[in-house]
């Protein structure tokens, strides 16, 4: 195992002495099973290589009359064999993964007291989400490791989900990526009356937008206009009364939201890269103090992204952090499980969400 660092922390000391004594014997012993699976994974990946040079063979032996029935099939029997490997392949890896961290985290957690880990679990409400307006529409969404606990008196939730916007079947089905991150929401100790909210600039999946619907507005308004007068006149004006109707029904949607002005803040790198939106000026500067925008800066760095958002409503603060990075991994396939960077990464990324409350704590002992 790789030495590891003098450690200040009180936390992190105890964190790393758990994983040594507890974490790393099991580590070794699943070693083995990894070294298996490995296995099983690049044979199944010789397998579809083979698979797939059969098919230019396939397609001579069409041209060839007394093989063509035969190449036929093959032709039709490779996609299938390619999709079963990949499922096959996928499967391997995915039980691995699920293995290591049913054995390993509830080890590595006990270092932070009272926290819980529900892989899959809905620990945020769809309300909640909508009601923070940092996301767009969405119609889908699925979570992976999702932890919840209490540490100084304050309930924190934490839920790594991917979100995205479905419209449509078939060949006219169209996918609208939302988000796809980690979303940590902590009861807040200040009495939050109004809405403040914190975007990336040029983030346009935010305040439960609908860029999918705008674009197919646009297409179909694109579309009205190219063809003009040949579908018709009286078809031309019932189609621009369907448009008219649906921008009615929009605009009306968002006449009953609540109103978010710009914030200025004194920070000017800040205000560069974010822009601040809240219903009260007053109440927006409070929250946002330059303390909370280091945090705020630190939080989203942990977890390797430019991009994140935050939202302070209904006595919550909830942070959405975007990143296509697999948070929270204690070991993979690929590497040997005794490797100490993801470790050291999920220190890292936990560490970053107890930092946040820790600001939120002593913003309440000084009155910030």
């Amino acid at each position: 195992m790789s030495k590891i660092k003098k450690l200040t922390n009180s936390k992190e000391f105890e964190f790393y002495q758990n994983y040594a004594k507890y974490v790393v014997p099991k580590l070794e012993k699943l070693e083995s099973e990894r070294k298996k699976s490995l296995s099983t994974v690049i044979i199944l990946t010789i397998g579809a290589i083979i698979i797939s040079c059969i098919i230019p063979l396939s397609i001579f032996l069409i041209t060839q009359t007394p093989y063509e029935d035969f190449a036929l099939v093959i032709v039709a029997a490779v996609p299938i064999a390619i999709v079963l490997l990949a499922c096959l392949w996928e499967h391997t890896i995915r039980t691995f993964n699920s293995n290591i961290k049913n054995q390993c985290m509830p080890e590595l957690l006990k270092a932070f007291g009272k926290i819980n880990w529900t892989p899959k679990a809905i620990a945020i409400s769809d309300t909640k989400i909508r009601k923070s307006e940092l996301f767009g529409t969405y119609n889908r969404r699925e979570n992976d490791d999702t932890f919840s606990g209490t540490y100084k008196d304050l309930k924190f939730v934490v839920s790594e989900s991917n979100m995205q916007n479905e419209k449509g079947s078939g060949r006219s089905k169209r996918v609208w990526p939302v988000f796809n991150g980690v979303i940590v929401m902590i009861d807040s100790n200040k009495t939050i009356q109004n809405k403040t909210i914190i975007t990336t600039k040029g983030d346009i999946n935010v305040k439960n937008s609908d860029p999918l619907m705008w674009i197919s507005i646009i297409g179909l308004g694109f579309y009205l206009f190219t063809l003009g007068l040949h579908i018709g006149i009286i078809t031309s004006i019932v189609l621009i009364g369907l448009l008219l109707c649906v921008l009615i029904k929009i605009f009306c949607k968002n006449e009953h939201k609540e109103v978010l002005n710009p914030v200025i803040l004194e920070d000017p790198e800040f205000n560069k890269k974010y822009e601040v939106l809240s219903s009260d000026q007053i109440e927006g500067r409070y929250l946002v103090t330059t303390a909370f925008m280091e945090r705020f800066k630190t939080l989203h760095t942990a977890f390797g992204s430019n991009k994140a958002k935050c939202a302070f409503f209904d006595d919550k603060v909830m942070f959405a952090v975007s990143t296509n990075k697999n948070l929270f991994e204690i070991g993979d396939l690929f590497h040997p499980l005794t490797d100490m960077k993801h470790i050291n990464d999920f220190m890292k990324e936990i560490s970053a969400i107890y930092e946040i409350i820790d600001y939120f704590k002593l913003a309440e002992k000084t009155g910030l």
